[in-house]
């Protein structure tokens, strides 16, 4: 069971409410003028002093799989723009949001300076993980996540402390499988009744992240323990910047272990500082970056049903990524739209490897960054997808 669009607009306000917004009015129908609801939330800022904005909510409901357009976006943008009574607009659907949608809001953010945010499902499940109640409260039907014979696979998280690793353990842990999280720079230390040389025998599969900590070199032992767990049977993914580290010869004995290899690439100094891919026709005398990775740019990628997920995923999405080139021994499953590797597999004796090329990293641009598993259905499930499949492989 779905809300109908009015009991959708119920459901927002209280959603924002359950965030900490105050005085939330929902219009009478039919006479909303593009607003179907207004709100204020004060956010705190220095000295103990708080600044309070007052929003402009605009809801849209769909029982079609269309992302929301950047026309339909638009309207509402300039809605918002025509009145002068509230500093902020807040956009909550049930439906994805365009690449066309995201790039006008982020316009209105930079160059009109005015707060706009959006709330999509990703969002609204978040609440019904924290507030249940508002499951049966509306009525609403939330389809199980659980994958079938992920409960099966015994998944070792072998996390650096960043959000991005924290998002694939508990991705992971909602698509049901069995899986347990330890730091990897406190490998030897750890509460986990393994050895790092004993993986394969508590473990089908693990997630190896470097991002946060990528400056730090790995121990050998637990390198060492990673590789001899590999032979024994364990699948590994590796994620950036795995392969930047043997590249800087941080962790050159983790070459071995990876299917993929660094390569440096020339791009213009406008993509790394605009994260929207340029305007080809535009001509800006900066210099060329070149390095073996890229932060917060936006590419679209695409998976074909029955290759490394059940059902197709595409969209575009936002990411930090290396420049790749697969090894001669591995096979690239999956590319973005710039040619390079997204997912990557290789054999290592009676185990295999991957590397999954996205990352949430952000250390070089000054644009904040979310997750790209955030906003991207598709994208969101097909780590879990991946996993069931390669884990079995």
């Amino acid at each position: 069971r779905t809300p109908t669009p009015e009991r959708f607009e119920v459901l927002c306000g209280e959603l924002l409410r359950l965030d900490g917004f105050t005085n939330v009015i929902l219009n009478a129908k039919g006479a909303d003028d593009g607003c179907d609801l207004t709100a204020d939330k004060s956010y705190p800022i220095a000295h103990g002093r708080v600044h309070l904005i007052s929003w402009l909510g605009q809801c849209k409901h769909t029982s079609s799989d269309r992302a929301l357009s950047a026309d339909v976006v638009k309207g509402i943008l300039h809605n918002f723009e025509t009145q002068d009574d509230h500093q902020g607009l807040i956009i909550i659907t049930n439906a994805k949001l365009s690449a066309g949608a995201l790039k006008r809001m982020s316009d209105l953010r930079i160059f009109r300076h005015r707060p706009v945010i959006h709330w999509d499902m990703t969002v609204i499940e978040e609440f019904f993980d924290t507030h249940p109640f508002l499951i049966d409260k509306f009525g609403l039907d939330i389809p199980s996540q659980t994958l079938v014979g992920a409960g099966d696979l015994r998944v070792l998280i072998l996390s650096d402390g960043s959000v991005f690793a924290y998002q694939v353990f508990d991705l992971l842990r909602k698509h049901g499988f069995d899986v347990r999280e330890t730091r990897l720079h406190q490998f030897g230390a750890n509460a986990l009744s393994s050895s790092p040389y004993d993986l394969a025998g508590s473990f089908d599969l693990a997630f190896v992240f470097l991002a946060e900590l990528y400056w730090a070199p790995i121990e050998h032992q637990v390198i060492d323990g990673i590789r001899a767990s590999i032979k024994s049977g364990l699948k590994a993914v590796f994620t950036p910047f795995c392969a930047w580290s043997v590249g800087s010869r941080l962790n050159p004995s983790l070459d071995e272990l990876l299917p993929v290899r660094v390569r440096e690439a020339s791009v213009d100094m406008f993509r790394l500082l605009s994260p929207d891919p340029p305007d080809r026709d535009r001509k800006f005398d900066l210099p060329a970056y070149s390095g073996t990775f890229i932060e917060n740019q936006l590419v679209s990628f695409a998976v074909e049903e029955g290759s490394v997920s059940r059902g197709s995923a595409s969209g575009t999405i936002r990411s930090t990524f290396e420049f790749l080139e697969a090894k001669r021994d591995a096979s690239v499953l999956v590319r973005d739209s710039e040619g390079n590797p997204l997912l990557v597999v290789g054999d290592r004796g009676r185990g295999r490897t991957a590397y999954f090329n996205m990352c949430a990293h952000n250390c070089l641009t000054p644009f904040p960054m979310k997750s790209p598993l955030e906003g991207n259905e598709g994208l969101s499930r097909l780590p879990a997808e991946f996993a069931l499949s390669f884990g079995n492989g």
